[in-house]
């Protein structure tokens, strides 16, 4: 919805309002109004904070993907949840870290999107993985995950899930 609605007034080729949303970087470089998103959180959120730091917790989050999404459960081995849930916890980690380093998001996030071809990871799987993560901060934080906050995710996560299917489909793609 993002690449067919958005991309198509605000990129490359065309930058209604200056701006572009084709990249990350162009985001938070913005448009004649300013950036079009913003790290609100970049600076002063921890993953105590997001709840996320716990194995329980995120075992919370694969609780809710796999029983949403019966198909993603398969790509992924029992036995090794303990390890998936600790690389889950750094991914977010290290993006609640450099968000406001756009130059070694997009870098990173796009070779996750390239690696994730390799897992059997499908286009809708980047939906169903959004939306148990909203659901897991927001059922994990309670009152504290704020509507501020939860649009602020919602924003973060659309944008890295983005590029992700970007580079994957770039994987994909014959050259």
């Amino acid at each position: 919805m993002f690449e067919a609605r958005c991309v198509e007034c605000h990129g490359p080729e065309k930058r209604k309002g200056g701006l572009r949303v084709d990249s990350l970087a162009s985001l938070l470089k913005g448009g004649k109004h300013g950036p079009a998103i913003v790290a609100p959180f970049a600076g002063d959120l921890t993953l105590a904070e997001l709840g996320c730091g716990s194995g329980d917790k995120l075992a919370t989050f694969y609780e809710r993907l796999f029983a949403s999404s019966p198909e993603v459960a398969k790509l992924f081995h029992a036995e090794k949840m303990a390890e998936q849930r600790r690389k889950f916890a750094a991914m977010l980690s290290e993006i609640v870290r450099v968000l406001d380093r756009p130059e070694l998001l997009v870098s990173e996030v796009a070779e996750s999107g390239r690696r994730h071809v390799n897992y059997g990871v499908r286009e809708r799987d980047y939906d169903d993985v959004g939306a148990a993560l909203i659901w897991t901060l927001e059922h994990e934080l309670k009152g504290e995950f704020t509507p501020e906050l939860k649009a602020a995710w919602r924003e973060a996560y659309t944008l890295l899930a983005a590029v992700m299917r970007r580079a994957a489909e770039a994987t994909q793609s014959p050259r």
